[in-house]
């Protein structure tokens, strides 16, 4: 599902405060309830997911 640009930045007003995360630091892990959503704003994100064998 892809969200309108107009509720996308709804959604993000109503975020207190930008976030800020450093370099290699997790954000999120799989698992994890998936109550918020995050805009990246500058720079870039890896997603990655471990397989059966442990190897990404």
């Amino acid at each position: 599902m892809v969200l309108s640009p107009v509720i996308t930045i709804n959604i993000f007003q109503k975020q207190a405060e930008p976030q800020i995360y450093s370099a290699g630091q997790v954000i999120f892990e799989e698992g994890q309830s998936g109550d918020v959503m995050f805009g990246i704003i500058e720079g870039e994100v890896e997603i990655s997911a471990l397989h059966n064998c442990g190897m990404k």
